[in-house]
């Protein structure tokens, strides 16, 4: 049986461990994938763009993107997400190294690791795999019958990260003062707050000015990708690129648990139709606990590692997506 946490780790995904964001990537590359006219994903990103200096939220725009997906199978979109991956593992500059490293530190002093995001399993998953994540706390899209209706749930965006965190806390049993996030934009302020170690990758104004005033831990923001490696991946890119083995997943590293919605716990395989019902035996309604997997053999290091050997101040600049707004996710 798997012992228990001695704390979690909340880290944001895109620009924060990753250089990029994800999400228009992916729509970028699932599109090309299916054969559809690339003028059709120039003008949902100027749309989006649109709608974002018009003063649109967050959680507005993150529905207006899931609604492209409208009538695509969840099982076909697990497929393009583990393609998309290793498209873009294969071009290089994926991960941001110095949240990475951070989050091995975690994982090894028994930290459970747990991704918040505002994109959507078949982006998430691939990633999650890779760095052992314990959780993926995330926006579903809403299935019928194996297909997406282009609706979702409550997007997991501000608010809603520091909600899912405090859920994930109060179901582990762990205390937020012993607990970390890690986050970008200001939409990660909440998060950060929920928990009493945050660290602020990059120089997103408010957190930056937050930092300062707290003493929080800051990471520099991610370097801009190759000239090469900006633009989104190629869905002619061979998906059977390898890995790098630097972040190649331990053995025994348990499968991520998913618990983007509090009452719907969502596939983590492609074979599993993404609808299916969480077993009414589950403990823990808004929270779905890990596998049995056995942790690796590392997470017994000493509870004197309090903080992961990542913090240094940054001036670096926080780099734009090529191809991504910031604003979708």
């Amino acid at each position: 049986m798997e012992s228990a946490p001695r704390s979690i780790a909340f880290f944001d995904v895109d620009d924060t461990l990753l250089t990029v964001g994800s999400m228009l990537r992916f729509l970028a590359y699932h599109w090309e994938r299916e054969g559809l006219d690339p003028d059709r994903f120039a003008r949902a990103r100027a749309e989006l763009h649109r709608r974002r200096e018009a003063g649109a939220r967050r959680g507005e725009l993150n529905r207006l993107y899931y609604r492209h997906f409208r009538g695509c199978d969840s099982v076909d979109l697990a497929e393009a997400g583990r393609d998309w991956y290793a498209a873009e593992v294969a071009r290089g500059d994926f991960f941001h190294a110095p949240v990475v490293d951070a989050l091995r530190s975690h994982r090894r002093a028994g930290r459970h690791i747990a991704l918040v995001s505002g994109s959507f399993p078949p982006c998430l998953d691939p990633i999650a795999e890779e760095l052992g994540a314990d959780l993926v706390l995330c926006t579903t899209p809403r299935v019928d019958a194996g297909v997406l209706t282009g609706e979702i749930g409550v997007p997991v965006i501000g608010p809603e990260k520091a909600a899912r965190a405090r859920r994930a806390m109060t179901a582990y049993g762990v205390a937020a003062a012993d607990c970390y996030a890690y986050g970008d934009h200001a939409s990660d302020l909440e998060l950060l707050l929920a928990v009493g170690h945050p660290v602020v990758v990059g120089d997103d104004p408010v957190l930056a000015d937050r930092a300062a005033r707290e003493g929080w831990l800051r990471l520099p923001a991610a370097a801009a990708r190759s000239v090469s490696a900006a633009q989104p991946a190629s869905a002619a890119q061979p998906a059977s690129a390898a890995r790098p083995v630097s972040l190649a997943r331990p053995a025994s590293a348990a499968r991520p648990a998913s618990v983007a919605q509090p009452s719907v716990a969502r596939p983590t395989s492609a074979a599993r139709p993404a609808s299916a019902a969480r077993p009414a035996s589950v403990a823990q309604p808004s929270v779905a606990r890990p596998t049995s997997a056995a942790r690796p053999a590392s997470a017994a290091q000493p509870a004197s590692v309090a903080q992961p050997s990542v913090a240094r101040p940054t001036s670096a600049p926080r780099p734009t997506s090529a191809a991504q707004p910031a604003s979708a996710g």
